[in-house]
């Protein structure tokens, strides 16, 4: 794990993103490194912990030649072009939908009693000027940002469906933001006119400081009533 470590580092230094890694006295507690991807003007805090598993994730993908896009769960790469957000349904949970939006697509004569044993994880969709668009699971370096700025499911567990955007000529934040709002409200909009099924990009979620700065006002606010 260490070498693999190391080799994280040197990638994060030659990216240009800064870092910084906490050893902690207590070996009961994991070491761990800090970094920071910026969204737009603001800089996110994101954190990897020296766990085999978790290491490994980071190791296997190039999550840093990404960066958020503000106000939602997406992230864009200049070097890569491309753009992924996740996508959602409010009436059902991402894996419900994703599974009828394919049978809707890809299998509109089968019925509910139809055997399928093949995992669909990817739904191509035509085409947006020149853009190669799909809908489907999410990628190995969103599951491991988004899992690094919220702390939330284990990096494989989280499986969100997300809507990737590939060969896209993008330079700047704003012009990911862009592309990636009129692809998305065009798309989602000729969705849920053809099949009554309505998909939204999810917004950004709270990341790990931010829900500690939220507790700690909590605790103070209570502290004061008391």
């Amino acid at each position: 794990m260490t070498d693999k470590i190391e080799k994280i580092k040197e990638r994060l230094e030659k990216a240009e993103i800064s870092f910084e890694e906490i050893i902690p006295d207590d070996p009961e507690f994991s070491s761990r490194m800090i970094f920071e991807i910026p969204a737009q003007r603001v800089k996110h805090e994101y954190i990897l912990i020296y766990r085999d598993e978790i290491v490994e994730q980071a190791f296997e993908c190039n999550f840093e030649n990404y960066r958020f896009v503000r106000s939602y769960e997406s992230i864009w790469s200049k070097s890569n072009n491309t753009i992924e957000a996740e996508v959602g349904n409010v009436d059902s949970p991402s894996r419900f939908f994703f599974d009828r939006l394919n049978r809707i697509i890809n299998k509109p004569e089968e019925t509910d009693d139809d055997e399928d044993d093949d995992e669909i994880t990817n739904i191509e969709l035509p085409d947006i000027d020149g853009i190669k668009v799909s809908i489907g699971y999410s990628s190995k370096e969103f599951t491991f940002l988004t899992w690094s700025r919220s702390r939330g499911p284990r990096p494989r567990s989280a499986r969100r469906i997300t809507l990737k955007l590939e060969n896209v000529n993008v330079n700047t934040h704003d012009s990911a933001k862009e592309i990636l709002e009129r692809i998305a409200n065009s798309l989602f909009f000729q969705i849920d006119i053809a099949f009554e099924l309505p998909i939204n990009l999810q917004a950004q979620r709270e990341n790990w400081t931010e829900r500690r700065k939220k507790r700690m006002r909590r605790w103070n606010w209570v502290a004061t009533k008391n």
